[in-house]
């Protein structure tokens, strides 16, 4: 009988160099397994959105014009949200001030109890002043039906069944203005109302 060499003895080793490293290389990057999503108890008396209130909102806040700060559309606009929030049973705060040159309004309305883990839902209502984007009329002032309008129509139908249902938790839906003015290249003159909340933050109600 022949005895295996060292030459046989290489090839034998070599597919159980390869099965050991196969299987720790397939053992390592298999992902653990997602767990499920939680479940939550949805109420059965809980109010119905209504995309309909949430799109007569939008087109109510068009009817005023461009909503840029400081203009007079932007004045009407602005007294409009603060009817229709105190309308649905909020508790309402106007923060006003200039920042950077520009004049804010933030509209802050608070519903539920003073206590308690707050819930913030936020958007801005402000418009662009004139559409960058736009190959055409780069100029021309934004009406701002999707970008402003339509998140400030959702929080407003969201307020509306707030009223209908009152929460027992508390929850702030702000209104940013002054977000949409700013210059290309320039992160920090976007968004003003929102930095003039954090550098003169408001006690809540």
């Amino acid at each position: 009988m022949r005895l295996p060499t060292k030459y046989h003895l290489g090839w034998i080793w070599l597919p159980l160099v390869w099965l050991f490293v196969g299987s720790g290389c397939s053992s390592s990057s298999s992902p653990p397994p997602v767990p499920p999503p939680p479940k939550f108890a949805i109420p059965a008396d809980r109010p119905t959105f209504s995309s309909d209130s949430a799109y007569a909102h939008i087109v109510k806040q068009l009817s005023f014009g461009m909503r840029i700060p400081g203009t007079p559309a932007h004045r009407a606009t602005g007294d409009w949200l603060v009817a229709m929030l105190r309308r649905y049973g909020a508790q309402v705060h106007e923060q006003v001030g200039s920042y950077k040159g520009t004049p804010i309004r933030n509209v802050v309305a608070s519903f539920g109890p003073s206590q308690g883990k707050r819930v913030l839902l936020s958007a801005h209502w402000d418009s662009r002043p004139f559409a960058d984007r736009d190959p055409n009329q780069p100029k021309a002032p934004v009406p701002g039906a999707n970008d402003g309008a339509s998140g400030v129509a959702v929080l407003l139908e969201i307020a509306r069944l707030i009223s209908q249902k009152p929460l027992a938790y508390p929850v702030d839906i702000i209104l940013w203005d002054a977000e949409d003015l700013g210059q290309e290249g320039l992160e920090d003159s976007y968004c003003l109302g929102t930095q003039y909340w954090l550098s003169h933050p408001q006690p809540y109600p």
